[in-house]
C-alpha cells in the first residue's frame, strides 16, 4: 500500500470514527424518535450514513485480498525447486 492509499484510508477510517460518535452521542438530539416525521428524517440520514461503513469495507476487502493472494505465491514460492536452488546458491556465496 502506499502512502497516498494509506492516508486515504486513514481519513476514511477517522471519518467513521466522527459519525459513530455522532451518532451515539448527538443523534438523537437531532433526530428524536417522538413523532413520523422525526423517524423518517432519521430513517433517511441513517439509510444515507450506511454507504460510508461499507465503501470503507469494501476496500479494506480489496486491501486484505491482495495480502492473502501475495502470501499465496510466497508460499508456492517456497515450496518450488527455484527455491531450494535460490537458498543453496546464497548459502553457498556466504
Amino acid at each position: 500500500m502506499n502512502v497516498d492509499n494509506y492516508n486515504s484510508l486513514k481519513q476514511s477510517l477517522d471519518g467513521l470514527l466522527y459519525d459513530r460518535n455522532y451518532l451515539v452521542h448527538e443523534f438523537s438530539k437531532e433526530f428524536p424518535l417522538n413523532n413520523a416525521d422525526n423517524c423518517h428524517a432519521a430513517v433517511i440520514y441513517l439509510d444515507e450514513s450506511r454507504k460510508k461503513p461499507l465503501s470503507v469495507m469494501e476496500s479494506i476487502r480489496t486491501i486484505t485480498n491482495s495480502h492473502i493472494e501475495a502470501i499465496r505465491h510466497q508460499a508456492i514460492f517456497l515450496d518450488s525447486d527455484a527455491f531450494w536452488s535460490f537458498f543453496e546458491t546464497e548459502l553457498q556465496s556466504k
